[in-house]
This record gives structure tokens, sequence and C-alpha cells, in this order.
């Protein structure tokens, strides 16, 4: 059967039709789903430096360092760290024993920049914890500090090397520091003391634990 002749107008309504489809199907484009980003987004806060801790200073949270207990002086059953070596061209030659150690003079101390990595006698530094370092003790070994300027005293485990700038004899910990009262001038006069664990439990009517 043949079809019924279409008639011109209706002709034309129909190719102009196909065209406005043809058109719309050529220029629709598929969206692509949003990807999440991997990176994660940093959040300022106030007074918070994210670059700080790779500069050495204090940490920029704040923690009642007067609840920090002193270092409890024990004995030590393995071989001490007293070996002679070198650093920046100068050799030093620890002592064997810090029983009689006594010494005056300025002590420094260091924070955020060595928090985490070991110590010289393969001790992990953490800035609250109440330790030292000294250019010829013995490691380990105890001392007590006494800032000169206000009489405040803390016991300390000596386990790391250093100062070895300037005429510095102790540099502390951030917990010492602060607990002497001199973290925020950065250093004081101080007297050091060598520790006898033996003699400072006997003090206490108890035997030295090790």
């Amino acid at each position: 059967m043949r079809a019924l002749p279409m008639n011109k107008p209706l002709k034309l309504m129909a190719f102009a039709g196909l065209a406005v489809l043809v058109a719309s199907c050529s220029t629709t484009t598929t969206r692509a789903p949003a990807q999440k980003s991997t990176s994660t987004a940093v959040r300022a806060t106030p007074g918070l430096d994210i670059n700080r801790a790779h500069k050495d200073g204090a940490p920029w949270w704040d923690v009642d360092v007067s609840r920090i207990p002193d270092a409890t002086p024990t004995l030590h059953s393995g071989p001490y760290k007293a070996n002679p070596y070198t650093v920046l061209g100068k050799t030093y030659f620890p002592l064997q024993e810090s029983k009689t150690y006594v010494a005056s003079g300025t002590a420094s101390w260091y924070g955020t920049k060595f928090h985490g990595q070991n110590t010289a006698n393969g001790e992990v530094y953490d800035l609250y914890g109440m330790s030292a370092a000294h250019k010829t003790l013995p490691l380990p070994s105890y001392v007590r500090v006494t800032n000169l300027d206000n009489h405040k005293t803390v016991v300390l485990r000596v386990n790391d090397r250093g100062p070895f700038y300037s005429d510095r004899i102790i540099d502390l910990s951030y917990a010492a520091a602060k607990k002497l009262g001199y973290a925020e001038t950065g250093t004081a006069r101080v007297k050091v003391e060598g520790i006898d664990p033996q003699q400072w439990w006997a003090q206490k009517g108890r035997p030295a634990p090790l």
C-alpha cells in the first residue's frame, strides 16, 4: 500500500524537528563523577606553627610540668657509654664515674627538633622526660641540677651528649628547664652534682632498685 503523500508544510516541520533533535544529541556531554581529593587539608589553628617542629624550640601544646616527676636514680647493670669521641673537630674523653662530679656553669635546653630521636646511648629523647645531655659524664648517669638564681632543683637522667656550642656545661630537656624556671629565657646559671644511686636510696632507708 502506498503511503499517503505528506503536504509540504508538514514535511518542513518534520525536518525542522529532526534537525533540533540531532543538534541536541551532538552537543550533550556526559558529566564525569566528582573525584574525591586524596590530599589532607590542614586547618590552621591560632598560634600553631605547623613548621615549628623543623626548628628547635618549645612545643606549641602546653603541659603542666609540675606534675612530671623527677628521674629516679637506679643502678646500671650493663657497661657505661664512656668512650672517647670527636665532634666538630674536638675530641672528648668521658669520665668513668659520675658520683663525685660537681660543676657550675651555664645550662641550656633542647626541645621539638630532637623530640623522638635517639639519644647518644640509644634511648628515645622525650622533651617531657626528665633527662639531660652532657659532654663527658658516663651514659647513663644521674645528676641533681640546681638553678642558682631561684634555687629550684631537679634530678635528671643523663642519656645524651652535648651541648657542643659555646661554654654551656649541660643541656636539659624542655620539661626540666621549665621546672627550673628558665625555659623562657633559654639559659640559666646552674650547679650540677653527680648522684650515687646507692647512697641516694640509702638516705631514704631503701635499697637501690635495678
